[in-house]
């Protein structure tokens, strides 16, 4: 039996329904404006509602608010405007069970993903998440440039204003929601928001979070939006200046959002954290020194190599090997079956470490051969090119977007990563974070 929840963590009600009134979606909209009205949204964090009620003819569910029983000093009072809530619910039956609440480990198999309920105008899109193919996130699909296609630029926006109203969530959910927005390759989308400075993901790819919006400042008065998006931020924000939408040089992600802002900056921001207490101006921060990142890979903790066929990069393709006798960055193939691995063996700590897919190549080209490591800077235009094959960990790239709000562009004749904005600062720093590289050249 799981431990009761303290006083000081979070805690969740859990109601049981009986209606056809009330389906998920008009609960959810119900609940979203009541919890604004009465000002609760400190309290009441988000509501997690039972799997698969839809595959039910049985118009019964049960759903549960996560409850913040520390956020106010008058928890009495509060409960009390809580219980009140619940039953200005018309036409619809709500049994609360087990007063006492529960804890996330009693009911974490039983539910979905946790839909936030501190939104102004944007509604939060209910749909039922079928469970997908399981698949590594820290993996690719294809990781090599890939040829420009249709323009997803809508279809991209649509998901990371769906992320932003639920908050966080697992990466079966993120896959389901790009499958219902007809969006190919999650995993290549996943990594594009974490460039992008939109999402943070858990080191074992299982799990994401929406970053709080936040302004990084570009140039004089224009400033570029991380973070969560919805329409009442766009339209607080067009109050103070001109929101531009880019497109990212693909059309495979959400446009960048960058204000040109009208009014003193200072007041601006002010008045905006009166609606959006979490909204800062924020400088991008500096990726770690390499001996730091590294440090920070995830050991795993056996490999059955018996198991698997191996393929060791070499600098250029992945070729056959009878074991993994060498440092290197490998992809294991299990006998009989579709899946494959792709991890780092370090021969000297007799270790393995797994990572995204990029980070682990460049890892490997750290140890081939450093000096055919190459970048580029133009100091007139602010541009950083580097080989699209020799591609940075998901960290230092995102360093390099994050400067201008845009992914990198693609020159194929040089085949070459383009990356704006990249000020003489910025250049100092990767020096000084990436000891491979010669500044002077």
């Amino acid at each position: 039996m799981s431990k009761k929840s303290s006083r000081s963590e979070q805690t969740y009600w859990g109601f049981r329904t009986h209606t056809s009134r009330y389906k998920p979606q008009k609960l959810l909209n119900y609940l979203q404006k009541r919890v604004t009205q009465e000002n609760l949204a400190d309290v009441v964090s988000h509501v997690r509602i039972e799997k698969g009620i839809k595959e039910r003819s049985r118009g019964e569910y049960y759903f549960y608010l996560g409850i913040k029983t520390n956020a106010r000093s008058d928890w009495s009072s509060t409960q009390n405007t809580l219980e009140q809530l619940i039953k200005t619910v018309r036409g619809i039956s709500i049994v609360r069970i087990r007063r006492e609440g529960f804890c996330w480990e009693d009911i974490r198999h039983m539910v979905g993903i946790a839909y936030e309920l501190e939104r102004d105008t944007q509604p939060i899109e209910y749909f039922q998440v079928k469970r997908p193919p399981k698949v590594n996130p820290l993996g690719l699909e294809t990781p090599i440039a890939e040829a420009a296609g249709s323009d997803r630029s809508q279809p991209c926006e649509q998901l990371l204003w769906w992320l932003s109203a639920a908050g966080s969530g697992s990466w079966e959910t993120f896959q389901a929601v790009c499958s219902h927005l007809d969006l190919v390759q999650p995993r290549r989308l996943w990594r594009r928001l974490q460039l992008l400075g939109h999402l943070l993901a858990a080191q074992d790819g299982q799990h994401w979070q929406m970053q709080p919006p936040s302004l990084q400042p570009v140039s004089k008065n224009c400033y570029v939006l991380y973070g969560q998006r919805n329409a009442s931020l766009q339209e607080s924000l067009q109050q103070f200046g001109r929101l531009v939408k880019i497109p990212q040089p693909r059309r495979d992600a959400p446009p960048c959002w960058q204000l040109e802002l009208q009014a003193d900056a200072a007041n601006a921001i002010a008045e905006l954290r009166t609606k959006y207490p979490a909204l800062a101006i924020r400088p991008v921060e500096a990726p770690p020194p390499w001996a730091d990142w590294v440090a920070t890979l995830k050991v795993v903790d056996w490999v059955p190599l018996h198991r698997y066929r191996l393929k060791r990069y070499d600098g250029s393709s992945f070729v056959d090997v009878p074991d993994a006798e060498e440092t290197g960055f490998y992809e294991l193939y299990e006998e009989g079956s579709q899946q494959q691995h792709a991890l780092f063996y370090d021969r000297q700590h007799n270790a393995w470490y797994s990572a995204e897919w990029y980070s682990l190549r460049f890892l490997a080209l750290t140890h081939l051969a450093p000096k055919n490591l190459s970048v580029s800077y133009d100091p007139n235009a602010q541009e950083l090119s580097i080989p699209i094959s020799q591609r940075w960990p998901l960290a230092y790239e995102r360093y390099l977007v994050m400067q201008s709000g845009c992914l990198p562009r693609y020159n194929r004749t040089t085949e070459e990563l383009i990356y704006q904005n990249i000020a003489p600062t910025v250049w100092q720093v990767i020096g000084e974070q990436l000891p491979f590289f010669d500044l002077e050249k």
